[in-house]
């Protein structure tokens, strides 16, 4: 998986939980796809209206092609909305967001209670990755942060932030976070986003970025 995926998943998955968190219904993609002519990155309700939002990334966002799609969904009364993936600082720096980790894992918790699984499991394993990358960063002289799903859990297995007893657990959420992402319907495992919740929550407090 390349880095501009990587980051357009992350991007996608926080996206989601921003307007889950204001009170959007998140909508299948899959719904409205054949009336669109074209499958969205992600579709949210509230208050009877529908939004369409397309992620692009600054060097794919080719302005016809927008305008198309902005038509296709205007004239089916949808309200169209583009976001672009923000750039990836190029020098290695301790990450600006890590201040973010208690409340994306106590926004994880409160999206378990509200039994919304999926937004649980997307914030704990960007609360998890931010956390690996910050005792990265402390330890190491890398020039550039590790974002590639496997090579963050080669990384936290170095460190020493995951056992051998952790791999399978970890894998199996990182493989449910891309199905997640990508929108793919599938079942989520209240015990698996509990374990991403719990180690995402032990290596924050290893990362000093949690209280004990």
């Amino acid at each position: 998986m390349s880095d501009l995926i990587r980051e357009y998943d992350d991007f996608v998955g926080e996206l989601k939980a921003d307007y889950a968190s204001r009170g959007f219904r998140i909508i299948s993609a899959d719904e409205i796809a054949s009336k669109l002519g074209f499958r969205p990155d992600l579709v949210v309700a509230h208050n009877g209206e529908i939004t369409v939002i397309e992620v692009k990334s600054t060097e794919r966002s080719l302005p016809v092609r927008i305008n198309e799609l902005r038509k296709r969904v205007k004239q089916l009364g949808y309200r169209f909305e583009l976001k672009v993936v923000p750039r990836a600082p190029k020098k290695r720096t301790n990450p600006e967001h890590a201040t973010r980790v208690p409340e994306l894992l106590a926004d994880a918790q409160k999206f378990v209670d509200a039994d919304r699984l999926d937004l649980a499991l997307l914030l704990s394993w960007i609360a998890l990755e931010i956390s690996i990358r910050v005792v990265d960063a402390r330890l190491t002289n890398a020039p550039e942060p590790v974002t590639l799903t496997g090579d963050i859990i080669r990384l936290a297995t170095e460190l020493e932030l995951i056992s051998e007893d952790d791999l399978a657990d970890i894998r199996a959420i990182a493989e449910l976070r891309n199905r997640v992402v990508h929108g793919f319907e599938t079942d989520i495992p209240r015990r698996l986003v509990a374990r991403a919740i719990e180690l995402a929550s032990r290596i924050a407090q290893q990362a000093k970025l949690t209280g004990a």
